[in-house]
C-alpha cells in the first residue's frame, strides 16, 4: 500500500514546488481535454451526425417530389404517358417539367442525390441523378469507359421499390455505401426513392483517426513548450515581488517593484510598494523616536539623578538648598513629561493611527474662545494680544486637533513677541472660498535658510537656541494640517516678525 501511494505523494510534492509546474500541468491537461473533445465530436460523432444531416436532406427531397405528384393527381392531371415507342410508360411531360423546374429553382434541393419514381408495376417512370450513381442504378451503356446511360430497373432498385410499397416508408444504408429513403404517394400508386452516396464518410473518419495520434503528439509538445514559456512570463512578476520581499525582510526599505499595466499583478506590485513605504515610514519614525528621545531624555535624567544624589548625600539637612535642588528635579520632571507627551502625540499623528473626527463648526468662534484665554494671559506675561475675526467661518474638521494646532502656533509666537509685545490672531474669508487663520508676532523674524525646516522634527533655528521647548510643536501642527489636507505656511522677514497661517475650505451652506 505504501508503494502505491509513494508516486502520488511525490507528484503532489512536485506540483506544490512551483507555480510554473502547476500552470504547465494545467495547460497540458487542458490541451489533452480539448483533443479528447475533438476526438469525440469530430471523429466519433462525425459519421452519425453527418448521416442524420444526409437523411434529413434526402427526406426533404422525397417529400417534395411526393407532394408534386399528389398535387398533379389532385388536379386530375395525367401522371404517365407512353414513351413514344409503345414499349413502356414514363412520367408525363407536364409533371416532369414541373418537377425539374422545382429542382432548378431550389424548391426541391436534389443536389447529388438520385431520385427514382416508379409505378404500381415496379417499373421506372422517372429517374434523376448523377451518372456516377452505381448502387441502385448501375451504368447500362458506356462511351470510352464513361457511362452515359444507367440501368433504371436494376434488380436492387426493383427490390427496394417492392419493399417501399410493402412498408409504406423505408430508410436504410445498403452495403454499397448508399443511404436510401423511400415512400409512396397517398393513394399508393407511385413509389418515390431518393438515395445518396455516403461511402466516403467512413473513409474520412478512418483518415482522421490515423491523423489524431501524430496531431496529439504535436499538440502535447507544443502545449508543454507554450505552457512553460507562458508560466515563466506569468510568474516573473511574482518572482520579482518575492525578491523584493526578501530585501524588505533584510531591512532594505528602498526596494521598489515596477510593473506596467492595470492587471491584478500590477495592482499587487503597487500595493507592495505602498506597504514598503509605510513600513519604511514606521521604521524611520521608530528610529527617530528612539534616537531623539534618548538624546533629549539624557539631560533631564542626568540632572534629576545628580540633584537627587546631592539631596541624599549632602543637603538633606539644609532646607533652603534642598528646596532649591528639589525644585530643579520637579522642573526637569515636568520637562521630561512634556517631552514624552509630545513625542507620543507626534508618533500618533505621523503614523496615521489618530484620525481626525470631522464635524462642521465655526472656527471663528473657536478662535474667539482661545483669544479670551490669551488676553488674560497677556496681562500676566506683559504682551499685547490682538484678535480680529469675521463671522460665520464654518469649516469641516476635527475641532480638538485644530485647537491643538492653534495653541502650538500661539505658544510659539508668544516666545517671539518682540519689543512692542504684539501677538495677533486673525480669522477671515478669502476669495478662494477658504477660511484663513493667521498668527502674527513682531519679533526677530526667521532667517531665509531656516524657513524650509521650521516644521521638521526637533529643528531649532539659531534664534531659538537655548529656549525652552521640545522642538516638536510645529511638527505636530504640520501633522494635523496634513491629516486635514489644509494649506499652511509661514511668511517672515528678518527683523520684522513672522506670520504663521493655514487655510481650510469653507463648508457648504446648509450642510451640518
Amino acid at each position: 500500500m505504501k508503494d502505491s501511494k509513494a508516486p502520488m505523494d511525490r507528484f503532489k510534492c512536485w506540483m506544490q514546488g512551483s507555480i510554473r509546474r502547476r500552470l504547465t500541468v494545467f495547460v497540458v491537461g487542458l490541451c489533452l481535454l480539448l483533443v479528447c473533445l475533438v476526438w469525440i465530436f469530430a471523429v466519433q460523432l462525425m459519421e452519425p451526425v453527418y448521416n442524420s444531416f444526409v437523411k434529413r436532406d434526402l427526406e426533404s427531397v422525397m417529400y417534395g417530389v411526393t407532394a408534386t405528384l399528389e398535387r398533379a393527381q389532385a388536379k386530375n392531371t395525367p401522371i404517365t404517358e407512353d414513351d413514344g415507342n409503345g414499349e413502356r410508360q414514363i412520367l408525363a411531360t407536364n409533371v416532369t417539367t414541373t418537377l425539374e423546374a422545382t429542382m432548378e429553382n431550389g424548391t426541391i434541393n436534389a443536389g447529388e442525390s438520385s431520385v427514382d419514381i416508379a409505378g404500381a408495376d415496379l417499373k421506372c417512370l422517372y429517374w434523376h441523378g448523377p451518372l456516377s450513381e452505381t448502387a441502385l442504378h448501375p451504368p447500362k451503356d458506356m462511351l470510352q469507359g464513361i457511362p452515359f446511360r444507367v440501368e433504371t430497373d436494376s434488380e436492387l432498385v426493383t427490390l427496394l421499390r417492392l419493399k417501399v410499397r410493402q412498408e409504406g416508408n423505408f430508410f436504410g444504408i445498403i452495403s454499397s455505401g448508399q443511404m436510401v429513403v423511400g415512400t409512396t404517394t397517398a393513394n399508393g400508386l407511385y413509389t418515390v426513392i431518393v438515395s445518396a452516396n455516403i461511402e466516403r464518410i467512413p473513409q474520412a473518419v478512418r483518415v482522421l483517426k490515423q491523423l489524431m495520434f501524430p496531431v496529439l503528439m504535436v499538440l502535447i509538445l507544443v502545449s508543454i513548450l507554450a505552457a512553460w514559456g507562458f508560466s515563466r512570463w506569468f510568474t516573473r512578476p511574482l518572482s520579482r515581488l518575492s525578491v523584493a520581499a526578501k530585501e524588505v525582510a533584510k531591512g532594505n526599505y528602498d526596494v521598489e517593484v515596477h510593473e506596467e499595466g492595470s492587471d491584478e499583478i500590477a495592482a499587487l506590485a503597487q500595493d507592495f510598494n505602498t506597504m514598503t513605504q509605510e513600513v519604511k515610514r514606521s521604521a524611520e519614525l521608530q528610529r527617530d523616536i528612539i534616537a531623539n528621545v534618548s538624546h533629549d531624555l539624557r539631560t533631564p535624567l542626568t540632572l534629576i539623578k545628580g540633584y537627587a544624589e546631592t539631596v541624599r548625600d549632602l543637603t538633606g539637612d539644609e532646607p533652603a538648598k534642598r528646596t532649591q535642588q528639589l525644585s530643579v528635579i520637579i522642573n526637569e520632571t515636568d520637562r521630561l513629561s512634556v517631552l514624552v507627551n509630545s513625542v507620543m502625540e507626534l508618533s500618533r499623528m505621523s503614523s496615521g493611527h489618530e484620525k481626525p473626527e470631522m464635524v462642521q463648526f465655526d472656527v471663528a468662534q473657536l478662535c474667539d474662545e482661545l483669544a479670551f484665554g490669551y488676553k488674560e494671559m497677556s496681562h500676566q506675561e506683559g504682551y499685547f494680544f490682538h484678535f480680529e475675526s469675521e463671522q460665520n467661518c464654518e469649516i469641516v474638521a476635527d475641532p480638538a486637533m485644530v485647537e491643538r494646532a492653534l495653541h502650538n502656533l500661539l505658544g510659539n509666537a508668544a516666545k517671539h513677541v518682540g519689543a512692542d509685545g504684539y501677538l495677533g490672531l486673525r480669522v477671515f474669508k478669502t476669495q478662494h472660498k477658504t477660511v484663513r487663520i493667521e498668527v502674527t508676532d513682531h519679533g526677530e523674524g526667521i532667517l531665509p535658510e531656516d524657513l524650509p525646516h521650521l516644521f521638521d522634527k526637533y529643528y531649532r533655528s539659531r534664534a531659538d537656541a537655548g529656549k525652552a521647548g521640545t522642538g516638536l510643536g510645529l511638527s505636530i501642527t504640520k501633522a494635523i494640517f496634513v491629516a486635514h489636507g489644509f494649506e499652511y505656511g509661514v511668511d517672515s522677514t528678518p527683523g520684522h516678525g513672522a506670520t504663521f497661517w493655514f487655510e481650510a475650505p469653507l463648508a457648504a451652506p446648509g450642510v451640518k
